[in-house]
């Protein structure tokens, strides 16, 4: 094993009036006035979809049309969701007592 020196580099995100540090600034200041939305804007790139990215080699854009349905790959966000019949033999009688009572947002 060879004894390289280590040399400090402060050529990526340490000097000053770079994009990196521009960038750090803005997520920080929208964290303060926008809780959760860096959060949010991570977990919304985890969930891309080959037709978010607009490559046509991923993602057949010229064949969908308003008949296509769902297509595999594509965005399913604004699709209407199956939701199961509840029986009335399940529902739930209102309780008022439970009933809050907001005046003041």
């Amino acid at each position: 094993m060879r004894d390289y020196p280590i040399i400090p580099c402060n050529l990526c995100g340490s000097q000053p009036n770079l994009q990196r540090q521009n960038i750090k600034q803005m997520l920080n200041g929208w964290d303060k006035q926008f809780p959760g939305r860096i959060e949010t804007m991570f977990r919304a790139m985890q969930n891309v979809v080959p037709s978010h990215l607009a490559d046509f080699e991923l993602f057949d854009f010229k064949s969908v049309d308003k008949d296509s349905g769902v297509i595999n790959g594509g965005d399913i966000g604004f699709d209407k969701e199956e939701m199961p019949e509840v029986s009335t033999s399940e529902a739930v009688e209102f309780d008022p007592k439970l009933q809050l009572d907001v005046t003041n947002i």
